[in-house]
């Protein structure tokens, strides 16, 4: 019944917005054109979008597919002012790195995405901010629908959004952002730079997107990103931590480690082949490791476990690889941690064994429901190798 309702209601909607956009051609018509417009309406949504992207004028027409390209892969919701950054960053430069053109930056900035995208987007109000959206939830379908990729309309089939391509862009708009930070950024300056904060927060998600090659194409700026020499990666992690007191500091680790906190597998698998002395580096959770065990980062603790030479390393509060595996629910990392001998009778400074941070640890029992409706003690036996089926047996091992 509700899978009725919901496809019924669908098909309201597409019908809906496909009558709003014949009224939106319709409505700046003089009454003598109005028939003859009706007779050329398109008959279809997916025909009324392709002729909105006809008619964006071909001077406009890369500027609109990058802006429609950021709304697609976005995070969360862009406000005006991040969206219309785009439109001042130059991507094409000899370096390689994409720049930020403050002379490009529109004094109208709801003007600019608004009159590049045409009717495919809204400005909407909320809590005082001005946030970009798709007008309609099916622009987004149809622009990356395979549909629209096979068009044999080229003025169509240009605005087709790849994911690959579109996360590469986003990555590189937000790369050029970070770039721009120094050791004088403060609260006060860094409104001068609107998507520094979306920057500072999913800058790794665009960039490690599906495990896709969106790296390569970014590559000399990531090596000044995470050079610690250079102001920009502390300036990185101040803008992210979101504080905003006094200016950035040269953090205490190395971008090993804060790159493997973050959980952005592929800048730790890069900075691993430059600086391999950095694995042993520590932080606030102990080694980069030690880190992404941490933060539940469970494949990028699979990679540098493959670089760890000792499975008991301890880190804070004295704890083990294993103790953090269990304690955060992470089987296939426990699994393979007892493979390589860890040590299950470990004790950290509270003197809990690895067994008893997964018995009592709220994390790992959000996740103890989750594996083949195992009983708990069943669970444990799994974690830690054992045969047994008896709880009293498993829970020896805390005393």
């Amino acid at each position: 019944m509700q899978f009725h309702v919901q496809k019924r209601f669908l098909i309201f909607s597409l019908r809906f917005r496909w009558v709003y956009c014949q009224l939106e051609t319709l409505r700046p018509c003089l009454p003598p054109s109005v028939r003859r417009t009706l007779n050329e309406l398109p008959e279809t949504l997916d025909e009324t979008y392709e002729r909105i992207l006809r008619e964006i004028p071909k001077s406009n027409r890369i500027y609109a597919h990058r802006l429609l390209q950021c709304l697609t892969v976005a995070m969360r919701p862009l406000s005006v002012e991040e969206l219309a950054e785009i439109l001042a960053i130059e991507f094409a430069t000899s370096e390689g790195i994409p720049k930020l053109n403050e002379g490009l930056r529109w004094e109208d900035q709801e003007q600019a995405v608004l009159s590049a995208c045409s009717s495919l987007i809204t400005v909407i109000r909320n809590d005082g901010r001005r946030i970009v959206q798709f007008s309609h939830f099916s622009v987004k379908e149809f622009l990356t629908s395979d549909r629209l990729a096979i068009s044999k309309v080229d003025a169509s089939h240009f605005h087709h959004i790849d994911l690959e391509p579109a996360h590469t862009i986003m990555a590189q708009a937000c790369l050029c952002v970070l770039l721009r930070l120094d050791s004088h950024i403060n609260e006060a300056n860094i409104k001068s730079l609107p998507l520094a904060r979306y920057a500072a927060k999913y800058f790794g998600n665009h960039a490690e997107f599906e495990n896709v090659n969106v790296l390569s194409h970014i590559r000399s700026g990531i090596d000044d990103l995470l050079d610690a020499d250079k102001p920009h990666f502390a300036a990185w992690l101040w803008v992210r931590g979101g504080h905003f007191e006094g200016h950035p500091e040269r953090p205490k680790a190395p971008p090993l480690y804060y790159v493997a906190e973050f959980g952005f597998r592929s800048m730790v698998d890069y900075l691993i082949s430059k600086h391999p002395d950095d694995l042993s580096a520590r932080g606030f959770w102990g080694i980069p490791l030690h880190a992404a065990l941490a933060e539940e980062h469970a494949d990028v603790a699979l990679l540098l476990l493959r670089h760890c030479v000792d499975v008991d390393i301890r880190g804070r509060d004295d704890q083990t690889p294993l103790h953090f595996a269990a304690s955060r629910g992470l089987p296939e990392v426990a699994r393979i941690l007892i493979e390589r001998h860890a040590d299950i009778n470990a004790r950290d400074s509270t003197s809990k064994t690895p067994l008893l941070k997964l018995a009592t640890s709220p994390r790992s029992s959000r996740r103890r429901a989750a594996v083949h409706g195992a009983p708990r003690h069943r669970y444990l036996c799994r974690i830690c190798g054992r045969t047994s089926a008896r709880p009293q047996e498993v829970m020896r091992h805390q005393r």
